[in-house]
């Protein structure tokens, strides 16, 4: 197992098209247009053994004000008590499935999930991550105007504290790029697009990462994507957070999650932070561009045994091989 210790890697200063884009996000901070048709929509958590986090991510989607929703959560082979804290929500509309074999990342889950949903449309969510309570509301009124295949959401990403690590995402650009990381808990798909782009692929088995080489092929096969303005997800990646595995703290996942229930111009408050960081011009300490520099990008799944490194996890050669 490998330690990583984040370095300083740059400082950030104020750039034209981030406050462009604070505007932007400022002018959809509302509810969108409800549409009269509410079609299911099957949400896929993976998660794996970080029960403390998942239940925040949980109760993000039973906030949601969109309800005609299945919530599918598939374990990654977990041996801690992810089981008893979902059975603790007594919600029909809940399903967990753990799996026999530890798989090492969430392409084989997501791939379980799919294979289980009733839903016309599929969301994904990841088990640290967290919606706000309009974004399966703003994803599927979007995706029923336009008949797009597949849209992104607007999503602020934060590293821990001290870390200066905070970006805007799928904000700042006009329309889908190929190869550029969207994270899936900004992804709402049509169930159907399966069929042509096919579902999730086992990290060991690409290069890509999973999720960018999944997105890629909604692209390649000349799918609809479009990208929604609205900030309505908030992720914390687990990678940009040294030993985030062996810890398993929730900390920042609770107080997130309360102040945006408790309102209060949240988004507003949350973008301030952003531009502070920018205006003071503090350095900021990724833990990934040290280690992204030593990788061995020749052997296929580099970037998932990159991160599982960063994140205090075993390496998986032995595994599934």
């Amino acid at each position: 197992m490998v330690t990583v210790e984040p370095s300083p890697t740059k400082r950030v200063i104020p750039k034209l098209k981030d406050l462009k884009n604070t505007f932007e996000i400022l002018k959809l901070s509302r509810e969108p247009i409800r549409s009269p048709e509410t079609p299911l929509v099957s949400i896929v958590i993976a998660t794996f053994n970080w029960s403390s986090v998942l239940g925040f991510a949980i109760r993000s989607v039973l906030n949601q004000s969109y309800e005609n929703f299945e919530l599918i959560i598939v374990g990654d082979a977990c041996t801690d008590d992810t089981g008893e804290v979902i059975s603790t929500f007594k919600d029909d509309r809940i399903r967990y499935f753990n799996l026999q074999k530890n798989s090492g990342s969430q392409a084989i889950p997501n791939g379980f999930g799919i294979a289980l949903a009733k839903g016309e449309f599929i969301a994904y969510l990841g088990q640290d991550d967290i919606w706000m309570p309009n974004h399966l509301e703003w994803a599927i009124s979007s995706l029923l105007e336009t008949n797009a295949d597949l849209s992104f959401s607007g999503m602020i990403a934060k590293g821990p504290k001290g870390s200066n690590l905070i970006r805007i995402g799928n904000v700042g650009i006009d329309s889908f790029q190929r190869n550029i990381w969207m994270a899936p808990s900004a992804a709402v798909h049509r169930r159907d697009a399966i069929s042509k782009v096919g579902t999730w692929v086992d990290f060991k088995k690409i290069h890509e990462p999973p999720d960018v080489e999944f997105f890629s092929r909604f692209y390649a096969h000349g799918k609809d994507i479009i990208l929604i303005k609205a900030l309505t997800v908030l992720k914390f990646p687990s990678a940009w957070n040294p030993g985030s595995y062996r810890e398993r703290s929730s900390e920042i996942q609770s107080q997130h999650f309360s102040r945006m229930i408790k309102g209060g111009n949240f988004i507003r408050k949350e973008l301030i932070n952003f531009w502070k960081v920018r205006f003071q011009s503090l350095p900021e300490y990724d833990p990934i561009v040290k280690i992204w520099l030593t990788s061995d990008r020749s052997r296929p799944g580099w970037n998932v045994h990159m991160l599982r490194k960063i994140r205090g996890l075993d390496d998986l050669t032995e595994i599934n091989p």
